[in-house]
């Protein structure tokens, strides 16, 4: 080999190194450079509130009604009119059967006409008592025509009060006749048709009231003692997709199941459209005590891994933070909970379910406002 060629063969491995520890210190200085994290993550938030509410117990119950009436005839006689059917609801005071009155009435016909012509004669009787009178102490009549006259004029009333007796015993007896609702309420049962012959006494329907209704639950012992007439109740009822309604103890007996311990407590329920029934099963959640001002957070806040309840509060660093909560009620829709959280301190509701500890969150939502 000659000179050139090993000098040329010298520069071309000298550029093949150098080369080399360009690349080498390049890729040096690209492992130090810092790794890019992930960007911060949207979530919506709401603060948490502090709120004074009052205890608040589950119960289950069956609704009821308070009136159930077998309704009955205190007169015997031929049914004329069946005015109602199973099923049917009715007001106060309308009328469900009458009963054939036509020979009372014919009678109260003569006894009304009696009653008029007695009145006339006690009429008259009064006029000639009092001429009577006038006569006797101008001594023009005796003594014994002046007695006369009254006891004619007293037989006169006497006569006349019991014509008048006579004509309201007639017209109650005819009243009587005529069966009506002794409430507003549904019946369930209808016991006579028409042209029957009904007894003293007969029966006619069951009638169930339906407006207001009661929900009876059995509350414990231990709670009992803060219970009161009047204290709310939020009703829901399985039947009806867990429709919400209120109501309001009405009664509360203060005798207990030796089994149980509980008591046996009513809460009126209102039902003017009939929308409830009676024998529903009904869940009350009934407040109960005094108000104690307790934290406040959307049920949304709330994640569960597995046995553990967690809420997400953003950091004022605007990270996340895990925090472990016991979750004592639910207060329509929101949660009571007690943890490592303040008033005031913004939850999570919307993208809490992928967060880590301590990752980058960006809110998106006006704060504390859901």
């Amino acid at each position: 080999m000659n000179l050139a060629k090993k000098i040329f063969l010298l520069l071309l491995i000298t550029l093949f190194l150098a080369v080399g520890l360009v690349f080498s210190r390049s890729a040096e200085k690209e492992e130090k450079k810092p790794a890019a994290g992930p960007p911060p993550a949207g979530v919506e938030v709401v603060r948490v509130e502090k709120r004074a509410v009052q205890s608040v117990i589950q119960l289950v119950g069956t609704v009821g009604s308070p009136r159930i009436s077998l309704v009955s005839t205190e007169l015997e006689g031929l049914v004329k009119d069946v005015l109602f059917e199973e099923g049917d609801f009715v007001n106060r005071g309308k009328l469900l059967i009458a009963l054939e009155d036509s020979q009372l009435g014919i009678l109260l016909e003569e006894v009304k006409e009696k009653l008029v012509e007695n009145e006339a004669l006690w009429e008259t009787a009064k006029s000639q008592l009092k001429r009577n009178e006038e006569l006797f102490q101008k001594k023009v009549i005796s003594e014994k025509i002046h007695t006369d006259s009254k006891l004619a004029e007293e037989a006169a009333k006497s006569i006349y009060e019991q014509s008048k007796i006579k004509v309201r015993l007639l017209e109650d007896r005819i009243e009587k006749k005529k069966i009506v609702s002794p409430f507003a309420g549904v019946v369930i049962e209808k016991s006579v048709e028409r042209g029957e012959w009904i007894q003293r006494g007969g029966n006619i329907a069951r009638l169930v009231q339906i407006d207001p209704l009661w929900i009876e639950v059995l509350v414990p012992e231990e709670v009992i003692p803060r219970v009161k007439k009047g204290d709310v109740a939020r009703i829901s009822f399985d039947a009806l997709n867990q429709e919400n309604t209120e109501g309001r103890v009405s009664f509360i007996l203060p005798v207990a199941d030796p089994k149980t311990r509980t008591f046996p407590v009513r809460i009126e329920l209102k039902n003017p459209d009939r929308r409830y029934k009676v024998g529903m099963v009904a869940r009350a959640s009934l407040s109960y005590g005094k108000e104690e001002a307790v934290l406040l957070v959307p049920q949304d806040a709330l994640t569960i891994f597995g046995n553990n309840k967690v809420i997400t509060v953003v950091t004022q660093e605007k990270t996340a933070k895990i925090v472990p909560v016991k979750v004592v009620k639910n207060i329509d829709g929101w949660l009571e909970v007690k943890g490592e959280v303040s008033e005031d301190d913004l939850v999570v509701v919307r993208g809490n379910e992928r967060l880590r500890p301590g990752q980058p969150v960006m809110i998106i939502n006006q704060e504390g406002k859901k």
